[in-house]
């Protein structure tokens, strides 16, 4: 063989004799897809808030679909021709049968605290060439005590605001701050305790409470939180523009208003009027406080606001931020017929 023949050549002429010399060519640096990147800021977000990541099989039982409202014989899933059994026969449509399973699984274990995620793939009908449209989500599940058990902290079980909170949570680690949540329904959430989130006028995603049929369907005990949003759809969105600013120079000025409203009338509603009518001297609107009881007319509920007004060019006077104060009540109040607490 030439190969052995030139082995041998060398050896007899001597390796010492061949120059050293470093290997040739360039190296490409290769960035990361838009897509990787995204889930990966997702699960270090997610992660940093004390979930776990969980990761589920993306074929699902036609049997826990039906216990969530669909109807697994419907064309829109994608059902397989060859299944290894029934229980994984159905491509996924959501990530929340899988978020459940693990749920149910760690509380027939003792262990009915869960903050749990999963970044994973979705499946529909409609795709090119007869097969499957593919997204990429991210879903949470929240059940049981907000907090590790401990003699510090506190009892607090998690509720339908820790949902939401880590819905706002993604949107925060990819950049996304202006969005608006609306009331939503959907066959395996509660009515009147979930809603949807809308950035750019696109849904990207829901949150709410397991409704008590597939609560009980899945043999779960306690309240279970659910959040789903699509990355896909956040990474198709127009790129957030990052602009400096620099800190304030000039104090603010803060003022508190509580309006008396219906408990159907949307805090979101009512906020987004505010921020409306505050213009460019409101910098931040804070909700503080929600209180239904002794001294609030039943059906009636008092939410509570901090405004924070502030210019970049002067110190504002108090007679700027009353007459800014008054307009946006006056403005709140009118479309609203809502009254301020305590007038």
């Amino acid at each position: 063989m030439e190969d052995d023949l030139a082995e041998e050549v060398i050896r007899v002429w001597g390796y010492d004799r061949i120059p050293s010399t470093l290997p040739g060519g360039s190296l490409t640096l290769v960035r990361q897809p838009a897509a990787l990147r995204r889930a990966a800021l997702v699960r270090q977000a997610l992660a940093a808030a004390g979930l776990s990541e969980v990761i589920t099989y993306s074929f699902v039982d036609p049997e826990r679909l039906d216990l969530l409202g669909w109807d697994p014989t419907s064309p829109e899933f994608m059902a397989l021709r060859n299944p290894l059994s029934q229980e994984r026969s159905i491509l996924r449509p959501s990530l929340v049968p899988g978020l459940l399973e693990v749920v149910a699984t760690n509380r027939h274990r003792q262990m009915p605290d869960v903050r749990c995620f999963e970044v994973g793939r979705v499946f529909r009908s409609g795709g090119p060439d007869g097969l499957a449209r593919e997204e990429v989500r991210v879903g949470m599940a929240l059940t049981g005590l907000r907090s590790r058990r401990a003699w510090y902290a506190g009892r607090d079980s998690a509720d339908l605001y820790d949902a939401k909170g880590a819905a706002e949570h993604v949107l925060a680690a990819l950049g996304v701050e202006a969005f608006d949540v609306r009331a939503s329904a959907a066959p395996f959430l509660e009515e009147g305790r979930c809603g949807e989130l809308v950035v750019a006028g696109e849904v990207v995603g829901w949150f709410g409470e397991l409704a008590p049929a597939p609560q009980e369907g899945y043999d779960l005990a306690g309240l279970v939180f659910l959040a789903e949003l699509s990355l896909d759809r956040l990474g198709a969105l127009p790129p957030r523009q990052v602009r400096y600013r620099a800190l304030p120079r000039f104090p603010a000025v803060q003022r508190d208003v509580a309006f008396v409203m219906p408990e159907g009338l949307a805090v979101e509603e009512v906020e987004r009027e505010i921020r409306q009518r505050g213009g460019g001297l409101l910098m931040s609107v804070t909700l503080f406080d929600v209180y239904a009881g002794k001294g609030v007319e039943a059906g009636m509920r008092s939410v509570a606001w901090n405004l924070t007004f502030q210019a970049e060019d002067r110190t504002l006077t108090d007679e700027e931020v009353n007459a800014l104060h008054a307009a946006i009540i006056e403005a709140v109040t009118g479309r609203f017929r809502i009254t301020v607490r305590g007038m």
